[in-house]
């Protein structure tokens, strides 16, 4: 979920990019009340005369815009006519200067700046709309905007080259998409993951055990304490009290790196009955933002020096978790939910290969627009650093660097190609859907949608309702078509080839 948010801030920084005129959508989508798009509601545009010249296997249409003069002269005089009423000329009362001189004052570039954006809002929502009405993105002017300032002349028409991007036309029909045949690894039951489970589930059911008075505390014990906070002064001794992080009777597990820096480590060698001053300093992050990365001391009174003691894997160490439950029955319950997991991996695994088949059966050449293909490349380069975020790799302010356009356009270089693969294979899921009748029932689009609220509930406050849903629909719509395209393939399951084997291929003798 906060991919999205760092998706939007990458929206934000491309439309800072380009002049306002020459990106459409920065003066369309303007407040209603802004001066061009005002003066645009108050006027009744002519028609323009348009040509659209559609290159074969093209994602791009040339649309040559010619707007007649009577509209450029409505347009700029209609400019002229609002900036008297507020322009300030010397010797005149506001609202009474001369045209001429108030075209002077305000400046004619300027003037024919607004009326060239007025004019493009119009008959870019209007007449290319109509001629290309599978245009995609925005519109963008291929003429040099100081050349197009210098032509502007009021009452005389203003031809201009427009280049429009078309959203793919992708044609299936049943039977394109059937008798595929792929091969899918499959890797052998995961050990790790097992043994992993089982000790996490000691973990819970352990006990801790005082140790002897006399036992100094290592790596790996468990301290019960008492601890007061305190701010650090300049000369290292105490400050005022702090309320975080103190209280009585706390469990202070041995492990650095589970704590704030210093504090583990000021703890090791106690014995119990000891008091300790402890220098500690709190995280940047701290969600403390008073506190986030100030040194600080905490004053720790040891009740006791522990160690967990783990039970053994037998009946009764199954049965603490279950009662009844034997510790044969528990094995097998965690390897099935192992093998549940390798087995979703390997589903998902054949459905990315059923996918890139698809694209290279029915859509091998088919252009993409950029504009979809940015699109993609701002969420999963969003889903790279919110990644990058949550596993602490980097701090806040080298992360914020990362969110540049220089960046973004670097990443999208680098993965067009898987970029193209998901765009491509998005169009055909969405064609296969309505051929096939597929469709993402609502209770399951809303059962899911509060799966997702649950599990991030405090990401997802930032995340608007309406994109979340689009986005788990096109997620669930795409496992439903891919499984029907895999239930019609036929899909080779073969063990994984290890690392090894393919070094030891290359290393045989030809």
């Amino acid at each position: 979920m906060a991919g999205h948010v760092l998706a939007l801030l990458f929206a934000a920084a491309a439309a800072a990019r380009a002049p306002a005129w020459q990106q459409r959508s920065r003066v369309a989508r303007a407040p209603a009340r802004s001066p061009v798009s005002a003066f645009r509601m108050m006027v009744v545009m002519p028609d323009a005369a348009i040509d659209v010249q559609r290159p074969p296997k093209s994602a791009e249409a040339t649309v040559v815009l010619t707007i007649p003069g009577e509209a450029t002269r409505e347009v700029f005089d209609g400019l002229v006519r609002r900036a008297k009423e507020t322009a300030v000329v010397n010797g005149f009362k506001k609202g009474t200067a001369p045209e001429a001189l108030v075209v002077g004052a305000v400046g004619k570039k300027r003037l024919a700046s607004d009326a060239i954006a007025a004019l493009l809002e119009h008959y870019c929502g209007t007449a290319v709309g109509r001629a290309v009405p599978d245009a995609i993105g925005e519109p963008k002017v291929a003429e040099d905007s100081e050349a197009i300032m210098e032509a502007f002349s009021p009452g005389k028409p203003l031809t201009l080259t427009l280049s429009v991007e078309l959203w793919p036309q992708v044609s299936v029909s049943k039977g394109d998409y059937d008798k595929l045949h792929i091969e899918v690894e499959v890797p052998p039951f995961n050990q790790r993951a097992f043994d992993s489970t089982l000790a996490s589930l000691q973990q819970r059911q352990a006990r801790l055990e005082s140790l002897p008075a006399e036992h100094v505390a290592v790596e790996g014990d468990t301290v019960l304490v008492d601890m007061t906070g305190y701010e650090q002064l300049p000369d290292g001794s105490k400050g005022g009290e702090l309320n975080v992080a103190s209280g009585t009777e706390l469990t202070v597990e041995l492990f650095p790196g589970r704590f704030m820096p210093g504090l583990v480590e000021g703890l090791l060698g106690v014995k119990a009955g000891e008091q300790r001053l402890v220098p500690v300093q709190f995280s940047s992050r701290s969600q403390q933002a008073q506190l986030a990365g100030k040194d600080l001391l905490f004053d720790v009174q040891v009740r006791a020096v522990q160690r967990k003691v783990v039970p053994d894997l037998d009946d009764a160490f199954a049965a603490s978790i279950q009662p009844g439950l034997t510790f044969a029955q528990l094995d097998q319950k965690v390897r099935e939910g192992v093998q549940a997991e390798v087995d979703k991996a390997v589903s998902e695994l054949a459905r990315n290969q059923l996918e890139a088949a698809l694209v290279a059966r029915l859509l091998p050449d088919t252009p993409v627009p950029d504009t979809l293909v940015t699109e993609q490349a701002r969420k999963r380069w969003a889903q790279v650093l919110a990644d990058t975020r949550a596993k602490q790799q980097c701090s806040d302010e080298e992360l914020q660097a990362m969110v540049t356009p220089e960046a973004f356009e670097a990443y999208k270089a680098e993965t067009m190609d898987d970029t193209l693969l998901v765009v491509k294979g998005a169009l055909l899921v969405d064609a296969i859907a309505k051929v096939e009748g597929v469709v993402v029932d609502k209770a399951e689009l809303d059962e899911q949608a509060q799966l997702v609220r649950q599990s991030d509930a405090k990401g997802m406050e930032k995340v608007d309702d309406a994109m979340l849903l689009k986005q788990i629909e096109a997620t669930l719509l795409r496992t439903k078509v891919l499984d029907l395209v895999a239930s019609r393939a036929t899909i080779d399951k073969v063990p994984m080839r290890d690392d090894d084997d393919d070094d030891d291929d290359a290393a045989a003798p030809a």
